[in-house]
């Protein structure tokens, strides 16, 4: 198990991406995680019972794995876990062994991944454990993800421009966001894949969680519905107490940061027009040239 000493090893700056990283089996992998880890993670015996949040980094996960932690109790993962905190699968650092924490949960088991379709656990193409699929639009994402690098053990070079324009290239940790987005919507609910959006659940959290209920044919209590509900709204989450369930390793003081503003067009702060004009020419009409139409104005 990695301890303060290793973690993080096999990972270093690399000049293209602009921050730490691992170059492996043709992805980059974000500090920290090894080579070992990257492998561990495909033969993951993942069990038909699993539930999986996924998304790219800074599209919700946090958000839709906190709501799903407090409706059901029976979350093996949780069990293990303090304050309900689900575990990263492909993430090991002291204080959070996510990978390890889901190795030794009983089922069912709920967990978070940032992964691309194609580099699930091979156990997934046989058993089809659920997932539950968030996308967000790639401009708020882009600053919002800039936000989260920008830590000393990365080495983040956060030039606003550099920034914008690696991700457009798909130079970014996961690979390219329109990659990701495009990979998992080859899936839908009859691969055991439900497809929301952070957007469509900023506007109606109580209608996609009950989406979501239903996708996964476990009912709720209503009571128990609508107290979670009250609780994880964004605006409460952090007076709730909800938003200490972040599954980040190191300080508790950290976990606020990745709460933010959670706006939709924030994006619209940041973004200059030959900035928004380079995104729509390299990301958005090839995104709705597939047939994803996201919500960009709020």
């Amino acid at each position: 198990q990695d301890n303060d000493a290793t973690v993080g090893m096999d990972c270093a700056f690399d000049a293209e991406y602009g921050l730490k990283i691992l170059r492996h089996d043709g992805l980059a992998w974000g500090w920290p995680t090894s080579r070992a880890l990257v492998e561990k993670v495909k033969t993951f015996p993942l069990d038909a019972s699993d539930v999986m949040v996924t998304a790219f980094p800074k599209s919700g996960t946090n958000w839709v794995q906190i709501m799903l932690a407090n409706l059901y109790d029976d979350w093996g993962t949780c069990a293990i876990t303090p304050h309900r905190r689900v575990p990263q699968l492909e993430y090991e650092a002291p204080g959070m062994e996510g990978y390890a924490e889901s190795l030794r949960a009983k089922s069912p088991r709920l967990m978070k991944c940032h992964l691309p379709a194609d580099r699930m656990p091979s156990a997934w193409q046989n058993n089809r454990a659920k997932v539950i699929y968030m996308t967000r639009n790639p401009k708020d994402v882009c600053v919002s993800f800039r936000y989260q690098l920008q830590v000393p053990n990365l080495e983040f070079d956060d030039d606003w421009d550099f920034w914008v324009e690696r991700f457009t290239n798909g130079k970014t940790i996961y690979g390219a966001w329109l990659d990701h987005v495009l990979g998992w919507k080859r899936y839908g609910e009859k691969d055991g894949v439900l497809h929301i959006t952070y957007e469509e659940t900023r506007k109606d959290q109580i209608g996609i969680m009950r989406r979501v209920i239903e996708f996964l044919g476990r009912p709720v209590d209503e009571a128990r519905f609508q107290e979670v509900m009250n609780k994880s709204s964004f605006e409460n989450m952090k007076e709730s107490g909800y938003g200490d369930q972040i599954n980040i390793g190191g300080p508790e003081s950290n976990r606020s940061r990745f709460l933010r503003k959670g706006k939709v067009a924030d994006w619209k702060n940041w973004f200059t027009v030959a900035q928004n004009e380079l995104f729509d020419e390299r990301i958005t009409r090839k995104l709705e040239a597939a047939g994803i139409h996201l919500d960009y104005e709020g």
